[in-house]
């Protein structure tokens, strides 16, 4: 946008769909191809989701956010893969620099695509920049060309499948190397198993050390058997404030008793900057019955601070969402 400026509204894909798709390939750089094809199908999961109720195209001044980067990033990687990278990256240069400190427009930019490829820029402009909805066959054709991405979305064709017949694929692929997103989607597709039936794959999974498949045992694992606590308590040692904080939950709802415990270890965590670790633990070791008596006004009050006007938004509503569900007869919760 300040290098090369869009003309108008009309055009205004052309800086954010840039922005954001050579975001990407900075990604792309850093962390490798599987990353990079499991962010574009995030991004389009969301594209196909809002398309049913958004159909304003992305060439229009009253697109929504979501179409001008994303979707505009969406079609800069059409048209990446269907010109090929050294011919794309050849015309990007060249409309950079043949266009900088200027107001452009998207026949500009395609003028310049055309004079280094073949590539039909006309059939892509009425798909991909003229047409509301999105293009879900076309970008499931070049997700698929990755091979992690086609394993992953392969994936999905076996969550109707009994246990049963998909249990050794599962744990063939969690002893694998694969990226883990394939890992994760295993491991939630045995969210409704019986502990007994997946256990075998729930231990290789906590073993692994990986802290996206540790979470993932976190989310889906909620009614913790007795032969499988020790191993679910040590996720609250993961370098993860997600983790933590869903496994301080599981474990205090699951086992009362063991309340204070789980507690104490819990005692000095704080967490992202909302503070949704240390809110969490005042909110359990205020309702916990047995915990630290003494110290529960004090709680409270460290508790009701957060939700004043001194902290910023998102520490005000995580603390204002405990104050409520805690539901003690407070003017001054009201007042924040």
């Amino acid at each position: 946008g300040d290098l090369v400026t869009a003309e108008s509204g009309k055009h205004h894909w052309l800086q954010e769909g840039f922005a954001t798709y050579y975001a990407l390939l900075a990604e792309q750089e850093l962390y490798g191809d599987d990353h990079f094809n499991h962010e574009l199908y995030q991004i389009a999961e969301r594209l196909q989701q809002v398309a049913k109720t958004d159909t304003v195209p992305v060439m229009n001044e009253k697109a929504s956010s979501l179409s001008f980067y994303q979707k505009g990033a969406w079609a800069l990687h059409v048209l990446r893969e269907g010109v090929g990278q050294d011919a794309f990256r050849k015309a990007v240069k060249t409309y950079l620099e043949k266009y900088a400190y200027k107001n452009v427009n998207t026949d500009e930019f395609l003028a310049e695509i055309n004079k280094v490829s073949s590539y039909d820029t006309n059939s892509f402009r009425k798909r991909w920049l003229e047409k509301g909805g999105f293009e879900v066959a076309e970008v499931l054709d070049i997700l698929k060309k990755n091979k992690f991405m086609e394993l992953y979305l392969k994936l999905g064709d076996l969550s109707d499948k009994r246990f049963a017949e998909k249990k050794p694929i599962f744990l063939q692929i969690l002893e694998s190397d694969q990226f883990y997103p394939v890992k994760e989607e295993v491991i939630f597709q045995m969210a409704e198993v019986p502990f007994a039936e997946k256990a075998e794959l729930m231990r290789v999974a906590m073993k692994s050390g990986d802290l996206k498949q540790r979470q993932a045992v976190a989310r889906t694992v909620t009614k913790i058997p007795p032969e499988f606590i020790e191993e679910y308590i040590t996720l609250l040692d993961d370098k993860s404030y997600i983790t933590r904080e869903i496994a301080l939950n599981v474990l205090c709802a699951g086992f009362p008793e063991r309340q204070g415990e789980f507690l104490d270890k819990a005692d000095t965590w704080v967490g992202f900057n909302d503070k949704n670790l240390r809110i969490l633990w005042l909110t359990l070791a205020y309702t916990s019955p047995n915990y630290r008596t003494a110290d529960k006004d004090k709680f409270y009050t460290e508790l009701q601070d957060y939700a004043s006007p001194q902290y910023e938004s998102t520490v005000r509503q995580n603390a204002l969402a405990n104050l409520l569900y805690i539901a003690k007869p407070d003017p001054e919760v009201l007042r924040n």
